[in-house]
């Protein structure tokens, strides 16, 4: 560090200007990210995660590539699993 000294009217001001020593890109550690369901993914890598648990009756369920980007998980989808629904549900199917 070394300090500046600035006359700003009848006050003083210090800066200090920090100077990495040598250091490079490749000296500092990328980082992983976690997934919406907690697993680790390794920087660089990839998951495949689910729009919604379970696919709108009659519809595919949707996919979405998620890259770990130094500890940031790029896209939204939150789920590991999605179910795909062939038929509706009925309230009750073995009540009877």
């Amino acid at each position: 560090m070394s300090p500046k000294r600035v006359l700003t009217g009848s006050f003083f001001l210090f800066a200090l200007t920090l100077t990495s020593a040598g250091a490079s890109q490749a000296d500092v550690k990328a980082r992983d990210c976690v997934s919406p369901w907690g697993t680790v993914v390794a920087n660089g890598s990839s998951i495949v995660a689910w729009r919604d648990p379970f696919s709108p009756l009659g519809r595919q369920c949707e996919s979405q590539l998620r890259i770990c980007q130094n500890g940031v998980l790029t896209g939204s989808y939150q789920y590991l699993n999605c179910v795909q629904r062939t038929r509706p549900q009925t309230v009750c199917e073995i009540c009877q």
